[in-house]
């Protein structure tokens, strides 16, 4: 199972397959071991609510904005803080103990937070009422 952003156009024909935005946010074990950890929270505190599912309203479009650029700008220092408290954490169970593979995870953290933000832009020019995370 993985986890998604979703985000719909209300206005739209609901065949209207340009009506919804769909992208990956991980797997569904990046609930706990990404979104969840304190390296997130300290962060991106709305983002750690993923964790869970998260709906962002129109109102917390900004906030959710400014986080997401936060954690694209810090995804280095949060793979390498993964990778430091990889004993308590899922990566370890993933072994990914080299160096490359803790680049791979930043580059995810920055796919991830970007698609974010894509889901921002689109949920603003379509004047909808939620995205949702989960």
């Amino acid at each position: 199972m993985t986890l998604s952003v979703f985000v719909n156009d209300a206005s739209a024909d609901p065949d209207d397959t340009d009506a919804t935005l769909i992208r990956p946010a991980g797997f569904e074990t990046y609930r706990k071991a990404l979104w969840g950890t304190p390296a997130m929270k300290s962060r991106a505190p709305m983002l750690s609510e993923i964790a869970n599912d998260l709906y962002v309203k129109p109102e917390q479009f900004d906030e959710f904005e400014r986080q997401c650029h936060v954690i694209d700008e810090a995804a280095e220092e949060i793979a390498a803080e993964l990778f430091t408290n990889r004993r308590k954490s899922f990566w370890a169970f993933l072994k990914r103990e080299n160096p490359n593979q803790q680049i791979g995870m930043a580059e995810d953290i920055k796919r991830y937070a970007r698609n974010f933000l894509e889901a921002v832009d689109f949920a603003r020019s379509k004047n909808s009422h939620e995205i949702s995370i989960g």
